[in-house]
């Protein structure tokens, strides 16, 4: 795996980091410093990329299928050093379960019978505390609004939660919602769940969205 900044004068790529391949399944820091003078420029940007085993026509390989990285939280910011290894951020870790039970989708048709049977009693959502200090979700909101048009938009306040340093945890949101049924053939439900938390949180993090269509 590479990392590569743009020369901004010469506009060509520039190799500033590499990793070899292993077995591990962990996740490492790495903090690389943006501090020449050709890259702290308008239009500086930066790249992965990896090198991958691959087979030929005659003798196909699947060592392709091990050549593959994760990468996660890319953070980029002025002022930091070689050792700032907190992210002070809350934040949603997974997708919003389905808004139906027993089902994930259902026809509007069937659901228009009886909204109330297939609609799940909570949703749940799932967040971590990246901070190394006790962080505070002051609120944690489940809205959802309908379209085209046929109710306002709902919202549900699960309360305010203390998330441990370095702690994951789950919220199972009831749903409360009333659905009504019109002449139309489809609905349109957008789902949100929003993290309310300090105001140096990174703000992209706390908002997730889920949206069934009924048809």
């Amino acid at each position: 795996l590479l990392l590569q900044f743009l020369n901004t004068e010469t506009r060509a790529w520039e190799t500033v980091w590499f990793a070899e391949g292993s077995g591990s399944n962990e996740f490492k820091l790495v903090i690389i410093p943006v501090d020449k003078a050709q890259y702290l420029q308008k239009g500086f940007q930066f790249r992965f990329f990896n090198y991958v085993s691959l087979g030929s026509y005659l003798y196909p390989d699947l060592a392709i299928n091990v050549d593959q990285w994760m990468i996660d939280l890319v953070y980029l910011d002025k002022n930091r050093t070689a050792d700032d290894d907190n992210f002070r951020d809350l934040a949603f870790t997974s997708p919003l379960s389905s808004l139906f039970e027993p089902y994930s989708a259902i026809p509007y048709s069937q659901f228009a019978e009886n909204p109330e049977k297939f609609t799940a009693p909570s949703v749940k959502v799932s967040y971590k505390n990246n901070d190394k200090s006790l962080r505070l979700i002051d609120s944690l909101k489940l809205s959802v609004v309908a379209y085209p048009d046929i109710l306002d938009e709902q919202t549900v306040n699960a309360g305010s939660y203390n998330v441990p340093a370095g702690a994951s945890g789950t919220a199972n949101i009831a749903t409360g919602f009333t659905f009504e049924a019109n002449e139309a053939d489809s609905l349109v439900l957008e789902m949100k769940a929003r993290l309310v938390t300090a105001d140096f949180d990174p703000v992209r993090n706390n908002s997730i969205t889920r949206t069934h269509t009924l048809s």
